[in-house]
């Protein structure tokens, strides 16, 4: 990805890094200069816009934070649809939520455009808490490290060591006996 200073020239599908107010409109940060875009840029005095350029090989936020989301998903995980590069995911059911710090940490280690947030292993967790989530900053990761990242999230989990494990509470029996010795009289 090329950041930084883009003139309006070659701003044609770079995405713009700041949100900008014209007279009469507004052009958020995230939106992919199209034409008429550029020309009201132009018409309000612009040359130039803070905007990020994708290259060849680079996947948008949103893909990304999807399909890492997908490679680290277990057994009563549910996930947040993909926006503004990120990714919730939610517990299905409650339970103990145990996380493998060391997949967390290689993903978190691999790339500045890539984090992977978790609650701290072994709490316990509502049904619908969110449990983790997966943010790519600012706007793209390059393929590669995304392939290298879903490999690593994978990895764990064939190995029996997922990212993320949700393990259910179960309702046991329980049964309780009260004795009452002598010695321990009311007072």
């Amino acid at each position: 990805m090329i950041f930084g200073p883009t003139p309006l020239e070659e701003a044609r599908g770079a995405i713009l890094a700041h949100t900008i107010r014209l007279t009469g409109k507004v052009l958020k940060k995230g939106t992919v200069l199209d034409q008429p875009a550029i020309a009201a840029l132009q018409a309000g005095g612009h040359g130039s816009v803070i905007a990020a350029r994708m290259e060849p090989g680079d996947v948008p936020e949103d893909e990304a934070a999807d399909r890492l989301a997908n490679a680290l998903m277990g057994p009563l995980l549910a996930r947040s649809r993909a926006s503004t590069g990120r990714v919730n995911l939610i517990a299905d059911a409650a339970g103990l939520l145990v996380v493998n710090p060391v997949t967390i940490d290689r993903l978190n280690a691999l790339d500045e455009s890539l984090t992977v947030a978790t609650l701290a292993s072994y709490v316990p967790v509502s049904a619908k808490e969110m449990v983790a989530t997966i943010k790519v900053i600012p706007f793209s990761v390059p393929g590669p490290v995304l392939q290298v990242a879903e490999l690593q999230a994978r990895q764990g989990s064939a190995a029996g060591r997922p990212a993320l494990a949700l393990h259910p509470f179960r309702p046991l029996k329980v049964g309780l006996v009260l004795t009452e010795l002598p010695e321990s009289r009311k007072a």
